[in-house]
């Protein structure tokens, strides 16, 4: 049984810092439809308003909220290792 030295964990993290990862974040059409539907969201204005569809007018807010849930994850979660390398 080898011992280990605490050069060998220094390498093996800068090994493992340096290993190439997977492209994370959004393309700026992406980045465009966040910024839309955060304003969206805040906005006053209403593409079905819940006044004349009751329960069914919150559809549309329903949808911004997912599609900024989703990009904002997409954005912001943490780069994994690129697996093939």
């Amino acid at each position: 049984m080898a011992l280990r030295t605490k050069s060998d964990d220094f390498l093996a993290a800068s090994e493992s810092a340096a290993a190439p990862r997977k492209r994370r974040g959004l393309r700026a059409p992406e980045w465009v439809a966040l910024v839309l539907a955060l304003v969206y969201i805040l906005s006053p204005v209403d593409v079905i308003p819940e006044v004349l569809l009751g329960p069914l007018g919150l559809t549309d807010d329903v949808v911004a909220v997912a599609l900024v849930a989703k990009l904002g994850w997409s954005a912001f979660r943490p780069a994994e290792p690129d697996p093939a390398k």
